[in-house]
């Protein structure tokens, strides 16, 4: 997870901005989760460091700033929030936490990537006689050779004497 360099340091306004792209590139943005109010703002990261929720800034001169840590922190603090944590239960969470603890957090709350889903197949049903339809899939049936088409006959022919007779030999629906 890259968030910024290791040495790398913020103004608070650079940081919120920050924070802002990097949850709304990674899935973790509150118009989606709608739970999380806003992206970070200068104001709620003042919030979030009077209530100990993010280290003391550093100090350098009159300015203050902000490292790499901070943005963990901040992002873990949205992260914790789409779980539907309270602000009391993430400052436990994140007491003390690491910076490889808190990539860890944040790691665990991003979105995952959908699997493909299956590919569509469309069947054409055939109305053969009164209750009896055929539904097949045209793409399969137009690479039978003749003796797929032999086999399919004989197959059918078979399902249809076990109809005649009573019996359930066909293969199991799904």
């Amino acid at each position: 997870m890259t968030l910024s360099a290791e040495t790398e340091t913020f103004t608070i306004d650079e940081l919120a901005e920050r924070a802002q792209q990097w949850l709304a590139e990674h899935g973790l943005d509150a118009h989606y989760y709608r739970r999380v109010q806003d992206a970070p703002s200068e104001r709620t990261i003042r919030y979030y460091r009077t209530h100990g929720l993010i280290d003391e800034p550093i100090k350098a001169g009159r300015e203050r700033r902000f490292t790499r840590r901070h943005m963990l922190q901040l992002v873990a603090i949205k992260a914790l929030q789409t779980r539907g944590l309270s602000h009391d239960r993430i400052q436990a969470e994140l007491y003390g936490r690491t910076d490889a603890e808190l990539e860890a957090i944040v790691e665990a709350s991003l979105p995952r990537a959908r699997a493909e889903p299956p590919p569509v197949i469309v069947l054409k049903e055939f109305a053969l006689a009164p209750g009896l339809r055929l539904a097949a899939d045209p793409a399969t049936f137009a690479k039978a050779t003749t003796h797929d088409r032999a086999a399919l006959v004989a197959r059918f022919e078979a399902a249809l004497d076990a109809l005649a007779d009573g019996h359930d030999q066909g293969e199991p629906h799904s």
